[in-house]
């Protein structure tokens, strides 16, 4: 493992800080966690999302609806159950 990230980091090194800025992206964040890291990527500096249409609060639909009221009403409910009241298999309801 420990050849693997330092093989790893290498290549973090000569890929992302040796490397000229192509087309302006920021270096990634590296976070070493004991034997694991994580690699967090930025946006590009230049991208808007102010525009984006993304629907925040999408409407559930009957199934859910019904699952929810059921919750609700202190209800147990397994996929088992779903599977029954809405005619499906098991694997649909889970």
């Amino acid at each position: 493992m420990y050849k693997d990230m330092k093989r790893l980091r290498k290549w973090d090194v000569i890929r992302f800080e040796g490397a000229p800025k192509i087309g302006r992206y920021p270096d990634p964040d590296w976070l070493e966690l004991g034997s694991t890291f994580r690699v967090t990527f930025h946006s590009h500096p230049d991208t808007d999302y102010s525009d984006t249409d993304v629907l925040i609060n999408v409407p559930v639909n009957e199934r859910q609806q019904w699952f929810l009221n059921q919750l609700k009403a202190g209800e147990n409910i397994k996929s088992t159950d779903l599977a029954s009241h809405w005619n499906v298999v098991e694997k649909t309801a889970k």
